[in-house]
């Protein structure tokens, strides 16, 4: 399976090396740490890589982000499945 990753950068060390070892193809597109404070931005970003993960044959999009006030909101995927976690922020995730 050809997974792409779409993460915040405070997320690299762990990503890296998770991707490292897994089964699937995975391709880890990192945005700058930060863009929760600027969500409308955030979201741009966000869609325009879930968009080409349609155009590089991706199965499925995983997002590595929370909810980040609100710039995930409005994300959608169009052919390709995106997998959002169920996450206030970025914490969230380390938190478990």
């Amino acid at each position: 399976m050809k997974l792409k990753i779409i993460a915040c950068g405070v997320l690299e060390p762990e990503l890296t090396r998770l991707a490292g070892q897994s089964l699937n193809e995975v391709h880890l597109q990192l945005l700058e740490a930060g863009l929760h404070d600027r969500p409308d931005l955030l979201r741009l970003q966000v869609q325009a890589a879930v968009d080409s993960a349609d155009r590089e044959g991706c199965d499925a999009v995983v997002i590595g982000y929370g909810l980040c006030g609100r710039g995930l909101a409005g994300i959608i995927a169009r052919s390709t499945p995106v997998v959002i976690p169920r996450a206030h922020d970025c914490m969230t995730l380390f938190l478990g």
